[in-house]
């Protein structure tokens, strides 16, 4: 058959000793040999901002390694592009953020943003919250909702969100079934209902939680799921 497209991962724990990603720059460099060897053209560096994960607490801080990581890897000969970005906790203070920090946490300097919720609650006033950062010029990219306890329960929620223009990612390791079979179901049933817009690895690491990403055509392939290339590929 035609060969599928590269894939890019638009969300990936690789900056050393932030959060629970990566622990050292060499742990980086093999994540980053991971992702290449995989096929992946192209990968975001998406540390957390505000999550219980951090170990570095300061969002200037996170930024400024980030970016001194980025330069770092300049003197490697990687073959794969490694862009900034931050995977954001949804937390009250995330609008003042966003007008301090705002292109330095979005994807590549652009409007998309990672969003994390809490995995065992959506907080009333979720959807209102999001309008209002639409409303801010941002493209919230809600990370792994499938992973979420409520929504796992009822993942219609995501459908009016989606429909306020907010757009869905998937990890890659919950069609594995990594995070339990709650979420492995509750991807394949977003999956099935066209509720979902990007698949990324979410990697932390370089053996269980590796940035790899080539597995999922075959994966939805099987399932008789279309549209891997768009999700892995072409959204991103």
């Amino acid at each position: 058959g035609k060969e599928n497209p590269s894939p890019i991962d638009l969300h990936a724990h690789i900056v050393p000793g932030v959060d629970d990603g990566a622990k050292s720059f060499e742990e980086s460099l093999k994540m980053l040999q991971i992702a290449g060897a995989d096929g992946i053209e192209a990968i975001a560096a998406t540390p957390h901002v505000f999550s219980i994960h951090n170990t570095l607490k300061d969002i200037g801080e996170i930024i400024n390694q980030t970016r001194e990581f980025l330069d770092r890897l300049n003197q490697y000969a990687i073959n794969l592009q490694v862009f900034q970005g931050a995977e954001v906790f949804f937390t009250t203070r995330v609008m003042e953020y966003l007008k301090e920090y705002g292109k330095l946490l979005a994807l590549n300097g652009g409007s998309y943003l990672l969003l994390e919720l809490p995995f065992e609650m959506v907080f009333p006033g979720t959807q209102a919250f999001l309008f209002k950062i639409l409303t801010e010029g941002w493209i919230p990219i809600i990370v792994h909702p499938e992973r979420n306890t409520v929504i796992q329960r009822n993942p219609g929620i995501l459908y009016d969100w989606i429909k306020t223009c907010v757009l869905i990612q998937v990890n890659a390791g919950s069609l594995k079934g990594i995070f339990g079979e709650e979420a492995r179901e509750t991807s394949f049933h977003l999956l099935r209902h066209n509720l979902v817009h990007v698949i990324a690895s979410d990697a932390h690491s370089q053996n269980r939680r590796a940035p790899e990403l080539s597995f999922v055509y075959p994966v939805l392939e099987n399932e008789g799921i279309e549209g891997a290339p768009l999700l892995v590929s072409g959204n991103p």
